[in-house]
This record gives structure tokens, sequence and C-alpha cells, in this order.
């Protein structure tokens, strides 16, 4: 059999073989640097003999304020460290609630959370907001959260279950609010 070639079919081949090869063209590879990441690796500056920045020692620094110099002298304070925002609103939050605004205090302590919502003092602190504001199950919550995050500090931890005690008392359970008392002088008591 022969085949006949005619000019436009021959052209119309062409175009169809150029435009499938054009379209299943591979992309031309792109040069991306590749990052290595590495825990075990010093810094570049270490490996060059610069000298390193170190954190500062949270000891030899002076509180700003007077409510973060009681909290920074509590025995858990590494545990309160919290940034300066969360400082900021902790000392807005105590000038509210000086000046009676409950309300403004605790959309203090809540925003602060939403920034470090592993910060105890500052559970403990809307704790206390709620319990002014006689809101006692939601008081009592906010404390339990405050004792679970309190960690190893007897201290916190014993405040917390006080909390929880005069919410349950406000409440009128009187035998939960013994339990709670109870659980706050086993935490004080020396080992």
């Amino acid at each position: 059999m022969k085949w006949k070639i005619t000019t436009p079919g021959l052209a119309a081949s062409g175009v169809c073989i150029a435009l499938v090869g054009c379209a299943t063209a591979p992309p031309a590879p792109r040069d991306v640097p590749v990052i290595e990441r590495s825990t075990t690796k010093q810094p570049e500056s270490a490996r060059q003999g610069l000298p390193q920045e170190q954190p500062p020692d949270p000891k030899s620094q002076e509180p700003r304020s007077g409510s973060e110099a009681s909290r920074s002298q509590e025995p858990n304070a590494d545990a309160l460290a919290a940034t300066p925002v969360v400082v900021a609103l902790l000392d807005a939050a105590d000038r509210q609630t000086q000046a009676g605004q409950l309300s403004a205090a605790a959309a203090s302590l809540e925003r602060a959370l939403r920034i470090e919502p592993r910060n105890p003092e500052t559970w403990y602190q809307l704790a206390m907001i709620r319990l002014r504001q006689n809101h006692l199950d939601q008081a009592e919550q906010l404390a339990r959260k405050a004792e679970a995050l309190a960690g190893g500090d007897p201290v916190a931890r014993a405040r917390s279950w006080r909390l929880i005690a005069a919410a349950r008392e406000q409440a009128g359970d009187l035998d939960g609010a013994r339990t709670a008392r109870q659980t706050a002088e086993a935490l004080q008591k020396p080992l």
C-alpha cells in the first residue's frame, strides 16, 4: 500500500506533532535550594567563633511593675514567665479590677489567655474575677485549670484549691468546700 502525502495533510500532521510535543514536555527544572535543619548542628556563629547571644537570666532582671513583682517572687516564677504583652494585660486587669470594672478585667485576661494559654496565673486571676461576678461554676472550672497548669508548685496549687473551696461554699456545697480546703492544706504541709 502506498501512502499518498498531500501538502495540507503534511502540514496538519506537523502541527499536531508540534502541539503534542509542547503539551507533554516536562517543565524546566528549577534550582530550589535545599535547607538542611538539624538540632545537632551548631549555629553558624558558633562555627565561625562569633559570640553567641545568651538568653537573659530572669533572676537578674528587675520586675517592671508591682503585680509583676509579686508574680516573680512566687516559688515557681519560671512557670509564670509571661511575654511582655501578657504582663501588660495582667497589669491592665489588675487596674480594672481595682476600679470595679470586672467585665473589662475579664476581657483583658481572656485576651491574655489567647496569647499564652498555659499561664496558670492568668487562669487563676480570671477565676477570681468570675468568683466576684458570682459565676461560681465557671470560677471553679477556671481554678481547676490553674491548678492543673501549676504543676509542681504547691503554693499555686493550694491557692487554686482555696478558690475552689470559696466557689463551692458560695454555691452552698459545704461538703465540697471542706474537701477542697483539706486538699489545699495537704498541699501546704511540708514533706
